[in-house]
């Protein structure tokens, strides 16, 4: 997107709505929405590793010096090797909810991610947040803000704005690169094009001309003022050795959600050094995933329990932190001592409007994922197959948004998940 692109988006949406849109007096303690952090785990996470204790399972390998753990409600692996888990584990069980055997019907990377993030397999689709940001109760400059991460948008292709991994989003707002070397002549061109699309629409006659003007100067003077909390972070991001600190990233994530300026976000973690969850050959990366993974993960709730919203009470109230990787790791171990694919994977949701100290579904003895009542959590053989749109549809409904919309009819959220 360039620099004249971006403002014609901005200004189309601003002019579109500018009369209700005012930051940050436009949100109210009754109509801010539920905001989403997604942190995508990039490659294929092992459950085995921990929350599916499949001790004693004939068909299932678990890892040497692997134990069996518990923390409140929720059965866990515990590992020497793995410290940084356990703390985590200790601090914010009572606020997890672990999804485990959920089924991608895929074994591939590309295929697992989208129906993880959209439950179809189809081109032109639109994933939970770029629903989610398109149909919240009011306005954000950035809707859905993609760091890093996957994103899936199609007819909600405008409320997804892509920071850039080389500074491309904030390059945009620096002063004198938006307009160029004359801003009334860009800003006239564009005001005069949306005004002429109205009368266009409107028969030809001039409607409302006075009103779109002093729209669109309300739009520029709220986008100068944007433009400020926005180089103001470093949505570049930051390295933390060898890999970019997705600390930095939430943190960043949750001063805009602070003021307003987002309703959804996308991080992801790559894996040590960036090298990636898909580990066939050796194990041990894995293991070294799940330590610092789980060490960002408890700075970061740190962070969010430390942040206020635009009322100043707490942001962890308003948020929704989702954990997800597009698929987990084989039963057994191959040959090179690591775990291949495998169709079934667990999610973490943890923050506002979630029921925590729980886990729900689990895998059986050919770690084919159970059967669960949606209802109590509770396996069962009269119960479904949990699949990604239940997640979506859980996730829609969270953020008060029609999920039937957005998924298949028959499928309804976990409400065992929800307060």
């Amino acid at each position: 997107m360039n620099r004249r692109q971006f403002l014609r988006q901005s200004t189309a949406m601003s002019l579109g709505a500018a009369a209700s849109y005012s930051l940050p007096a436009h949100a109210n303690a009754q109509s801010t929405d539920k905001k989403f952090l997604y942190i995508f785990n990039d490659g294929g996470w092992d459950p085995f590793c921990t929350f599916v204790p499949a001790f004693g399972v004939s068909g299932i390998e678990m890892e040497p010096d692997a134990e069996p753990g518990q923390y409140g409600n929720i059965p866990v692996v515990e590992h020497p090797s793995r410290p940084a888990f356990g703390n985590f584990m200790s601090r914010y069980s009572s606020q997890l909810c672990v999804i485990n055997g959920m089924e991608l019907r895929s074994v591939t990377h590309q295929r697992c991610t989208q129906l993880l993030m959209t439950g179809k397999a189809s081109s032109d689709v639109d994933d939970w947040p770029s629903i989610m940001a398109a149909k919240s109760k009011q306005l954000y400059p950035t809707p859905h803000l993609v760091i890093r991460g996957p994103a899936y948008s199609t007819q909600f292709a405008s409320h997804v704005v892509r920071v850039g991994m080389n500074g491309q989003l904030t390059r945009l707002l620096e002063p004198g690169l938006l307009f160029g070397e004359n801003p009334p002549m860009l800003a006239r061109e564009l005001l005069e094009d949306e005004i002429l699309k109205r009368r266009l629409m409107n028969g030809g006659r001039n409607g409302k001309d006075m009103e779109l003007r002093n729209s669109y100067l309300s739009a520029i003077e709220q986008f100068e003022v944007n433009r400020e909390d926005y180089y103001a972070i470093n949505l570049d991001g930051i390295e933390s050795g060898c890999v970019r600190d997705i600390r930095h990233d939430a943190n960043n994530i949750f001063k805009l959600f602070s003021k307003e300026l987002a309703r959804s976000a996308m991080i992801s973690y790559k894996g040590v050094c960036d090298l990636s969850w898909d580990t066939h050959a050796s194990h041990d990366t894995q293991q070294e995933n799940v330590e610092e993974f789980y060490g960002f993960l408890t700075d970061i709730m740190e962070q969010l329990e430390a942040s206020t919203n635009i009322f100043g009470a707490p942001l962890i109230d308003d948020v929704v932190v989702v954990v997800i990787s597009e698929m987990g790791r084989s039963p057994v171990f191959n040959t090179y001592g690591g775990r291949d694919h495998w169709t079934f994977t667990s999610a973490l949701l943890m923050g506002a409007g979630i029921k925590g100290n729980q886990s729900i579904g689990g895998l059986d003895s050919k770690a084919i994922g159970r059967p669960i009542s949606l209802e109590t959590g509770e396996m069962t053989d009269n119960g479904v197959m949990l699949l990604p749109q239940h997640l979506g549809a859980t996730l829609l409904a969270l953020g008060d948004v029609d999920y039937g919309r957005h998924v298949n009819q028959d499928v309804h959220p976990i409400s065992a998940v929800m307060l």
